[in-house]
């Protein structure tokens, strides 16, 4: 696969001689096939929701908001894009190797993750508050991923969440223990087999959401079923960490 990959780009080259070579192969490429070491999840505590005040908040299709203490909300835009980073790392195109035939293939990676995932604000790394440039993840009432689980819908009679204290690792989940689903998860569930891509709630220091992997050209080497076709779902649960306290009110305090 390295071979090949060089190859077509040495053929697709616009310049001439010994140049053509570029940087030649990137030995990085390999690290896909060490052993993944398993991620666990922070340090969990039970949500918050209708148990301490939290308020449900609608969240914006586009906009990014940003109080004057610089505690933000996710669009719905930013959380799409999010699940489609991390649909790629779980599944990336560059570890399926050499696939022949379902029968013969060489240089397949299980599907998983590598490192935790993290939810950045839209401009980039940095944002500033009050004046101020700071990085997201010191940045106040950031949002930090509590729990990443993978829904499958075609190996049990009934959909599943595979319950792992790590994030999704395929090899790892053969025989892990699964859960129903949960109220969220079925409503919107329903909504991404009537099409949806992803289905966020939120109130003020959770976000729940249901995310889609719907099939591949790619997928079909391997899987059954048609290109779009509903293959699992990811089902996320992020924090704000430190929360913001509510009023009884219902409105957030000055900060």
């Amino acid at each position: 696969k390295l071979h090949s990959r060089e190859a077509t780009r040495f053929v697709n080259s616009q310049v001439n001689g010994i140049t053509r070579l570029g940087i030649g192969p990137d030995p990085r490429w390999l690290e896909y096939y060490e052993n993944r070491t398993p991620v666990a999840f922070p340090v969990d505590t039970p949500e918050s929701t209708g148990e301490s005040g939290d308020h449900a908040v609608a969240l914006s299709e586009q906009d990014v908001q940003e109080d004057a203490g610089g505690a933000w909300n996710p669009s719905l835009n930013l959380l799409g894009d999010f699940h489609s980073e991390e649909q790629f790392k779980f599944a990336n195109p560059s570890t399926y190797g050499h696939v022949k035939d379902r029968d013969h293939v060489a240089g397949f990676v299980s599907h998983g993750f590598s490192k935790l995932p993290v939810l950045k604000h839209p401009q980039n790394d940095w944002i500033k508050v009050q004046g101020k440039s700071k990085s997201v993840e010191s940045h106040p009432a950031a949002w930090k991923i509590v729990r990443l689980e993978l829904v499958s819908l075609l190996k049990f009679d009934e959909p599943a969440v595979y319950v792992s204290d790590h994030l999704p690792q395929m090899s790892e989940l053969a025989d892990a223990k699964t859960r129903p689903l949960t109220p969220f998860e079925e409503q919107a569930l329903e909504s991404l087999q009537a099409g949806e891509y992803l289905v966020a709630a939120a109130d003020t220091n959770h976000i729940r959401m249901l995310g889609s992997l719907r099939a591949s050209k790619q997928c079909l080497e391997c899987h059954a079923g048609r290109r779009g076709t509903l293959l699992g779902a990811f089902s996320y649960r992020l924090r704000r960490d430190p929360p913001l306290s509510v009023t009884t009110s219902g409105k957030k305090p000055a900060t």
